[in-house]
């Protein structure tokens, strides 16, 4: 996973992804992350950026990179794992920040000898527009996005 402060044009590689629920969330962080890329080239026309080191790398092997690690991820589509599920609960959560907001909706299972599976039924997340909004605003967006995600579930 990557972080990258649209503000600064850095793009900072950090460590790899080892939780199951994390690297399944993975693909919807990095279609954030790959559309704030685009965001910041076109409205900035930089094709080169500085990693933190100081180094000028290039945008498009970056991107390479984090679509390679993409394909290595395993991710079960099963959303109940098990045959005897005895309690089924729905548990969402929504948020934003400057640059992006997004909804998940997971939903935990349990059985009888209390193993528990937590999987993700469906994301949603936006990067923020460019005109500089509020992050109260940008909260509300968040709302709406996660309501048009329960409707659909």
């Amino acid at each position: 996973m990557s972080n990258l402060n649209p503000g600064s044009n850095i793009f900072h590689p950090t460590s790899s992804v080892t939780n199951e629920s994390v690297q399944s969330s993975f693909s919807a962080t990095s279609s954030v992350q790959n559309k704030l890329m685009s965001t910041v080239l076109l409205s900035t026309a930089v094709f080169f950026i500085r990693d933190k080191y100081g180094k000028l790398q290039c945008v498009r092997g970056l991107l390479e990179a984090d679509l390679e690690f993409i394909n290595n991820i395993k991710v079960s589509r099963c959303i109940l794992p098990f045959p005897d599920v005895e309690v089924i609960e729905l548990h969402s959560f929504y948020d934003a920040s400057e640059a992006a907001f997004g909804a998940v909706v997971n939903c935990k299972s349990q059985t009888p000898a209390r193993d528990v599976a937590i999987k993700i039924v469906a994301s949603k997340s936006r990067v923020a527009p460019l005109k500089k909004i509020t992050v109260p605003r940008l909260e509300l967006c968040a709302a709406v996005l996660f309501d048009n995600l329960m409707q659909r579930i």
